[in-house]
């Protein structure tokens, strides 16, 4: 049971916390920017979370953002990765303890 516990936990931290990172690098990232904070219609900047998940779901139809080159814009390929960070570096404490 703590197997899968870890796995629960190390799923949920992995995505959650690449989730903010990801955030922040649509954002200060050169040439891309203005994907979730951008400036509207009137003028002023607004939060639009909207943008940022519809861009978050663009790997399942833009098939080149599953390429290797491109990696750093498919939430997903990033996710699984610190995912598996994080699953490792649970497994390690466990057994280091």
């Amino acid at each position: 049971m703590i197997i899968n516990s870890n796995i629960f936990i190390s799923l949920l931290s992995g995505f959650g916390i690449y989730l903010v990172i990801f955030a922040i690098y649509l954002e200060l990232a050169p040439g891309i920017g203005n994907v979730w904070y951008r400036v509207g219609v009137d003028g002023l900047r607004h939060i639009r979370l909207s943008h940022f998940f519809y861009f978050i779901m663009k790997p399942f139809s833009i098939i080149e953002l599953w390429y290797p080159m491109n990696w750093d814009l498919n939430y997903f390929i990033g996710a699984g990765i610190s995912s598996f960070i994080f699953y490792n570096l649970i497994k390690f404490e466990h057994i280091a303890n």
